[in-house]
């Protein structure tokens, strides 16, 4: 995939659709005229420019971008160091560049004062910033997956709603692979079945795994502590048993993370951690399944598995976790929903749900969760 140098994907660029925005040009300075269009990209508007009898001057900072602009006079440059030392009717900033920074906003109204008396800009209410956004940075890239090598992966950088920003990796066939630094969690992986899922049926130490990252699970939600430690014990048992089977290197890092932090909150009887690290181990086995079940069967014990978690997250008073999880189910049952008999009790549930957790109401949400346990139970896959 080509990137642009402000990290627009350029090939997505090829695939929108043209909007009109030659006719509002037209309106505002009709043909035949001579302009020029700063950001022009790959020249989706230009088109419209050349159709409607204009003379345009492309100019883009991309050479990706321009290689698909066709008809016109190509200057590939920065909109802020531009000086061609001609004039022209006018100059055009659209696609919102206006909507940029103060500093960047004044450097291209010189480039245009420098070449133009007639400027033609389309934004959006100064100071607007998108909900979230995502720059592409690197694509093309090798990173190391659960069970080894993956090519094609493309890294990111994400704008938040909150104004923080954050690198996240995509990896084809994962969706969001990994998000935040090296050292972050792998997230999503659910998307995808492992290349080398294995034939044989699961052995038995990954069945015992299971048992015991439930009872963790259950115990910590309890905030037992007696309870939580002897889970804890025989959990860490069972992951050596497990290891001895063949466990992916990077589900090995984060699992032993992960059981790091939830033995520590357990002995500090920190509950809140101890349930965020209890809960990311129960994802962590759900990932290992992917080796031996399909995954139709894996998401459905996940979705079990945050039915789960809402309790949890109502006593605790969380209305942003109860919409977190909320929000997984929802994305996990748009993938699941297709591959099972009689639908109509979970996406109640779900609706109810959602109506729920908008509204700030937890002990309605706890309902709509035992209504959702009990039709998850009743589901049956094609």
């Amino acid at each position: 995939m080509s990137v642009a140098p402000d990290g627009s994907p350029v090939e997505v660029y090829l695939r929108l659709p043209e909007r009109g925005e030659g006719d509002l040009v037209a309106a505002a300075i009709p043909p035949p005229a001579s302009l020029l269009e700063l950001g022009c990209g790959v020249g989706r508007m230009t088109r419209q420019f050349v159709r409607l009898g204009y003379d345009v001057v492309a100019v883009d900072e991309s050479p990706e971008m321009l290689e698909h602009v066709r008809d016109v006079e190509v200057v590939c440059a920065r909109i802020e160091e531009l000086d061609l030392g001609r004039r022209f009717d006018a100059a055009l900033l659209l696609s919102n560049l206006f909507t940029t920074t103060a500093s960047q906003r004044q450097a291209f109204l010189d480039t245009c004062a420098r070449h133009a008396d007639l400027l033609v800009v389309e934004t959006l209410p100064l100071g607007w910033q998108p909900p979230e956004s995502v720059r592409v940075d690197k694509v093309d890239m090798n990173v190391p997956g659960p069970s080894g090598n993956i090519s094609g992966a493309m890294e990111v950088n994400e704008l938040h709603m909150d104004g923080t920003r954050e690198g996240k990796i995509f990896a084809p066939g994962y969706g969001e692979f990994s998000t935040g630094d090296p050292g972050g969690d792998l997230e999503a992986v659910s998307l995808a079945s492992p290349t080398d899922r294995r034939p044989d049926p699961a052995p038995p130490e990954f069945g015992a795994l299971w048992a015991a990252v439930r009872a963790v699970f259950e115990a910590a939600a309890d905030s037992d502590a007696e309870r939580a430690k002897q889970a804890a014990t025989t959990l860490d048992h069972a992951w050596g048993a497990a290891l001895s089977k063949g466990v992916p290197p990077q589900s090995q890092s984060q699992m032993k993370r992960d059981m790091g932090e939830l033995a520590t909150a357990v002995d500090v009887k920190d509950w809140r951690s101890a349930h965020s690290a209890a809960l990311r181990v129960a994802q962590n086995e759900l990932d290992l399944r992917l080796l031996y079940q399909r995954v139709i069967d894996v998401d459905l014990a996940r979705m079990a598995l945050w039915a789960d978690q809402l309790p949890i997250d109502v006593a605790a008073d969380d209305g942003g976790a109860v919409l977190a999880d909320v929000a997984v189910l929802e994305r996990v049952w748009e993938r699941t929903r297709h591959g099972v008999d009689s639908a109509a009790a979970v996406d109640a549930a779900l609706q109810q749900l959602r109506k729920a957790a908008d509204a700030e109401d937890l002990p309605a949400a706890d309902g709509a969760a035992a209504a959702l346990k009990q039709a998850l139970a009743g589901l049956h896959v094609r």
